[in-house]
């Protein structure tokens, strides 16, 4: 048996340190995606985050996709001043202003929190080596909903999804997103299931 296992330091709480300074990121009623709503207002901010915790040694640096899924980009309004490289600018499937986002445009969103994590890798100082490991963080079904009920609990939840199936049906579907995408999958070292439910 090996007695000597590496440690590995994982990038700080993401949502902790967008919320303190030099970000000072608030979140409301208006982001139920939390951090994920900056791959949509801000990816520099997401991308600036994530150098910081490479250039301080994290090994692992996890993406900003905790509460990501399809149904809490289609609960996130859309403002004039959406400003995102992720999406063509009059995508096809585009909703109006204030409406959410559509699944594919969701998806696209999700999927653009893996290179913005990556290019952390030309921040870390040159005496650290190798460089960090990429892990796609997924919350749990509750992160999504706009009860929290990842922090209440079984009460919060919809009746839909209250059964193992339900659960996994769920999971492998948000999951598909990113292994659907070749180089997107490729380049995930750990998935981080945060919690199931």
């Amino acid at each position: 048996m090996p007695t000597n296992f590496p440690i590995l330091l994982l990038d700080g709480g993401l949502g902790t340190t967008l919320t303190s300074p030099p970000y000072n990121i608030t979140y409301d009623d208006t982001t139920p995606l939390w951090s994920s709503h900056l791959l949509i207002s801000s990816p520099q901010t997401l991308a600036s985050t994530h150098h910081a915790f490479a250039s301080t040694g994290a090994d692992i640096i996890s993406t900003a996709t905790y509460q990501a899924s399809t149904s809490s980009f289609a609960r996130t309004p859309r403002t004039k001043t959406t400003s995102t490289s992720a999406l063509a600018p009059c995508s096809p499937d585009s909703n109006a202003p204030g409406d959410g986002y559509s699944p594919s445009e969701a998806a696209t969103l999700m999927r653009s929190a893996i290179p913005l994590a990556l290019s952390s890798r030309f921040h870390q100082p040159p005496h650290l080596c190798p460089k960090p490991q990429l892990a796609l963080t997924l919350g749990p079904h509750g992160a999504t909903l706009p009860s929290s009920a990842d922090y209440i609990g079984v009460p919060a939840y919809p009746v839909s999804m209250q059964s193992s199936a339900a659960l996994e049906a769920w999971h492998a579907a948000r999951l598909a997103i990113f292994a659907s995408d070749a180089p997107a999958w490729d380049a995930i070292d750990y998935v981080a299931f945060e919690t199931i439910r």
